[in-house]
């Protein structure tokens, strides 16, 4: 029989190991270029920082997905994370046309963004009825 403790426990090791990769990743990022680029290693750790938190966020919401809103919650912090990760991939391209590309795909997810804020807030506030096709 598992206790209730166990998905917890589970939940705080994922939490863990995403800060430690985090934690590891910045202070990489940090000392190895923060002296020649200054702003750009700090807009990388910040992005960073954002993939990390909103990945977690998705997981942790995925594990409460039977609580009301969250699969809006997870969909929105899951293309959050995407957005961040693109993002992330566009800085680090070696030519323009690939951080153009990049910077274009984030568009699809800066549509979702805002549809999954509101079906995350209408279902989370028991609206329900406003989420049917008629009213989509």
């Amino acid at each position: 029989m598992i206790s209730s403790a166990e998905p917890r426990k589970y939940t705080l090791g994922v939490f863990y190991i995403f800060s430690a990769a985090l934690v590891l990743a910045t202070t990489y990022v940090g000392f190895r270029y923060y002296p020649e680029y200054p702003k750009e290693t700090s807009y990388f750790i910040f992005i960073l920082s954002t993939l990390g938190v909103t990945g977690f966020l998705s997981f942790y919401a995925w594990q409460q997905r039977n609580i009301r809103g969250a699969l809006p919650f997870m969909v929105m912090e899951l293309c959050e994370c995407i957005l961040a990760l693109f993002e992330i991939v566009s800085i680090l391209s070696h030519t323009a046309a690939q951080a153009l590309f990049w910077f274009n795909l984030r568009f699809l997810l800066i549509a979702i963004i805002p549809v999954a804020w509101l079906v995350f807030t209408l279902a989370f506030s028991g609206q329900t009825r406003l989420l049917s096709k008629t009213w989509l």
